[in-house]
């Protein structure tokens, strides 16, 4: 076996027993914005590893790690969006309720993200354009925080939650529109386009309405992406 897929399977294997400890630990876990911080770090740390050293070409089956990064986070935001989703996260004053789950496994994870965030921003130079990726964990980590004081209104962390992405999403059209790169404004459009859609389904419309808005938003996106298309081709 030659020496680069040795260590490619061993940073594999590396990683994927993380992957087992934390649904081992988080599956006796009494609240879901414990577990919610375990998976957004989990996520930072496989996009930022599979960034640095786990890929190996630009097709999918090459990046596996940044793509179960990447997809992963914005998932897990994505599932916030919704104000009905405080009702998830709904349960005691405090996040986690003893300090026996805070062990080893959570400080690595940190360790780890703080020490591939440091050679990540060393290796980009510039705020990367998937940010709001990378900031997953700290942005679960207040949103929870949010959630957890009840003085604070309910509204608070949902807002917090929706600002983020809205800002992450459209840093990443500006950056896909400086690099030339329609994937990445695709993404940034799609994520703006989903957090809509969400909102919409939430609010008490009927379902004509609510099928109106979802075909009103494709042939928005469409006409956008047809637009940039075209605008990057003359620019290239």
């Amino acid at each position: 076996m030659a020496p680069y897929s040795l260590v490619g399977n061993l940073r594999s294997h590396f990683f994927l027993v993380f992957l087992v400890e934390i649904l081992t630990q988080t599956r006796l876990m009494p609240h879901l914005r414990s577990m919610v911080n375990y998976f957004a770090l989990f996520f930072a740390l496989y996009y930022m590893a599979g960034m640095l050293y786990l890929s190996h070409g630009e097709k999918t089956w090459q990046r596996p790690f940044e793509r179960i990064g990447k997809f992963g986070a914005l998932f897990l935001v994505l599932t916030q969006v919704s104000f009905r989703a405080r009702i998830w996260l709904d349960g005691s004053d405090s996040m986690i309720d003893e300090s026996s789950q805070i062990g080893w496994l959570a400080i690595s994870l940190i360790v780890l993200f703080v020490a591939l965030l440091v050679l990540f921003l060393q290796k980009l130079k510039q705020v990367p354009a998937e940010v709001l990726i990378i900031l997953a964990p700290i942005i679960f980590l207040i949103y929870t925080l949010l959630q957890s004081h009840h003085e604070i209104s309910a509204l608070a962390p949902m807002l917090f939650i929706n600002v983020s992405l809205l800002l992450g999403a459209s840093w990443m059209i500006v950056c896909g529109a400086k690099e030339g790169r329609l994937g990445l404004i695709n993404q940034g459009m799609i994520l703006i386009a989903l957090t809509v859609w969400i909102h919409f389904m939430d609010a008490k419309f009927d379902l004509v309405a609510k099928g109106v808005a979802f075909i009103v938003t494709g042939i928005l996106f469409l006409v956008i992406n047809a637009f940039v298309r075209r605008k990057l081709r003359a620019n290239a």
